[in-house]
């Protein structure tokens, strides 16, 4: 099975990337090398529009871990929505997986990218002690 993948600028610093097919073993490389050219502007946010997607393996649970772990790295996030009931049980079994973000349309994650955005609100990194103060806080 092929997994297609669209990305779609959504507002400034906002993607979404549109998955259908199955995220597995096969299908893995050409979600990171498409991952790596969203990566390349920089987003604040990706939200991944999981309707078509009816399998995902532990390659591809692997895959969205990782892009995790870069958006975290880059002060950014990633979110969900329309998780097939079968991917999101794959998910939710696996300790730390990414669901706290979890829209049910597009219609509620193009909402949330537009508050954020019309707000001025930008996703930063979690600030640590040796971090110098940020004179714009």
């Amino acid at each position: 099975m092929s997994l297609e993948i669209k990305l779609e600028e959504k507002h400034p610093d906002s993607y979404m990337v549109f998955l259908k097919g199955h995220l597995d073993h096969d299908t893995t490389q050409h979600f990171e090398r498409e991952i790596q050219k969203l990566l390349r502007f920089k987003p604040r946010r990706v939200v991944i529009n999981m309707s078509g997607v009816d399998y995902v393996s532990t390659a591809g649970i692997h895959a969205i871990f990782k892009l995790r772990e870069r958006m975290k790295e880059g002060g950014g996030d990633i979110s969900f929505f329309v998780l097939q009931h079968q991917v999101k049980a794959i998910l939710k079994a696996v300790k730390k997986a990414p669901l706290e973000n979890i829209f049910y349309t597009e219609e509620e994650a193009d909402i949330f990218l537009r508050a954020l955005e019309d707000t001025g609100k930008r996703l930063r990194p979690k600030k640590t002690d040796s971090d110098p103060p940020d004179p714009n806080l």
